[in-house]
């Protein structure tokens, strides 16, 4: 691109305001449902330092801020990155190459790499999500027939910083796959490192996986571990004295799914019989019926527990927890389970169907006492739709810091931890 159209080329802002307030207002709406609000502390388009783009919100920067798109969309954005295309307007061809770059150092597999029409739609699906734009670009994403070359494009100014070599998260997930140790192999070869190999590894993944050492240097004793590791794969080198774990090490690490070597970006295309399509319909039907069908117990099962609880509110522990004799309790009115009980009422404090406080009317026998009572919305529930109630049931549970897992009573207050309702969304 010449000059003279780099300088007509608009910026982020002016793209974002050719829009109208009601499609700018629908993407905001799309990144919150998704979980990745941390992008739109970042959609004025300033340069800011990473410490200052982010302190309008809680927890650790980037963790969920791209996690709603796909492993083809994040390698886009990954090539993009290394084209500098948040200062310099980049052609789809070049896009392509660079995808290809990428998936050849990472050892990629030919057929586990996108085909030219899943890299274009994934392109225009970034467009969606106001993380491609140009003047022939729109949010709506809409793909141009007959197929051509998608326009020439950059990328917001903040996105580059995602993609840093040193950045604790996995976007740049093309280089993450590039550790050669097969799958089923990868356990054995960390949990059989040496000693002081796997004690660096243990606290390079406590470290947010980058280390530093002068170690790493190239006229450096090959055989200290870091250098060792490198050679191995389980680290990547990233300059003369930076190191970071290997991304599907990090994976193993954490407890994860591990990607194979090189990374899966193909779609499965696998044909079928009328046969199997048939029989795959008929599948999903029953998985339909039968998840439908759970979805009403539920429902008819929880509006028993407000009506019982709404007569008989909880006593609650000294700690604030629920203890046996009140299980028992229930157990016996409404005839069921202990394991039952406290499932629903994990149910009911999960979306906020009952709360400790004073109930009005508070029972004669505990007035003034704080108990564990259903809430108005609890009555809103009782009259909604089934449809709409298993939404607001499946959306509070997303939400939910609450959990029975480290504590032996329900309720107590070092059950709750911010951090799972993160991990619920993802």
């Amino acid at each position: 691109m010449n000059p003279a159209d780099e300088q007509t080329f608009p910026s982020y802002l002016q793209w974002l305001a050719s829009h109208g307030d009601d499609e700018i207002a629908a993407l905001l709406r799309h990144l919150i449902a998704a979980g990745s609000s941390e992008l739109i502390d970042s959609f004025t388009g300033a340069l800011q330092a990473p410490a200052q783009r982010f302190v309008t919100r809680s927890g650790p920067p980037h963790r969920r801020a791209l996690s709603h798109l796909t492993a083809t969309e994040l390698a886009i954005l990954h090539a993009a990155s290394e084209l500098d295309s948040a200062h310099h307007v980049t052609t789809f061809p070049e896009l392509e190459e660079a995808l290809t770059e990428l998936f050849d150092i990472a050892g990629t597999e030919q057929s586990q790499r996108p085909t030219p029409e899943q890299i274009r739609t994934a392109f225009y699906s970034l467009t969606r999500w106001g993380l491609i734009f140009g003047p022939h670009l729109h949010l709506t994403g809409t793909i141009p027939a007959p197929v051509s070359d998608p326009p020439q494009f950059k990328v917001p100014p903040q996105l580059p910083h995602f993609f840093q070599p040193s950045t604790e998260e996995l976007w740049r997930l093309v280089d993450a796959t590039a550790c050669p140790i097969p799958t089923n192999e990868l356990p054995d070869t960390i949990e059989n490192l040496p000693p002081r190999q796997r004690r660096l590894l243990t606290t390079l993944a406590h470290a947010g996986g980058i280390g530093h050492s002068a170690s790493l240097h190239p006229g450096a004793d090959p055989s200290k571990p870091l250098p060792t590791m490198v050679r191995a794969g389980i680290l990547d080198q990233l300059d003369e004295d930076t190191a970071r774990l290997s991304g599907r090490v990090q994976q193993y690490l954490r407890g994860g799914l591990i990607a194979p070597p090189g990374g899966r970006y193909a779609e499965s295309q696998q044909p079928t019989t009328s046969s199997e399509q048939a029989q795959r319909l008929d599948t999903a039907n029953t998985v339909d019926t039968t998840a439908a069908a759970s979805a009403i117990q539920l429902l008819q099962e929880l509006d028993a527990a407000i009506a019982d609880i709404s007569a008989q509110p909880l006593a609650p522990l000294i700690s604030g927890g629920v203890g046996p004799r009140e299980i028992t309790k229930i157990t016996r009115r409404r005839n069921i389970s202990a394991d039952a009980a406290r499932e629903q009422l994990l149910w009911l404090a999960h979306t906020g169907l009952i709360d400790l406080g004073v109930p009005r009317p508070h029972p004669a026998d505990q007035y003034g006492n704080p108990l564990w009572a259903t809430t108005e919305l609890a009555i809103d529930l009782r009259s909604m739709p089934p449809a709409r109630a298993w939404a607001h049931l499946l959306a509070s549970w997303s939400r939910s810091p609450h959990s029975p897992a480290l504590s032996q009573r329900l309720f107590e207050q070092q059950d709750s931890h911010s951090s799972l309702a993160e991990l619920r969304g993802l």
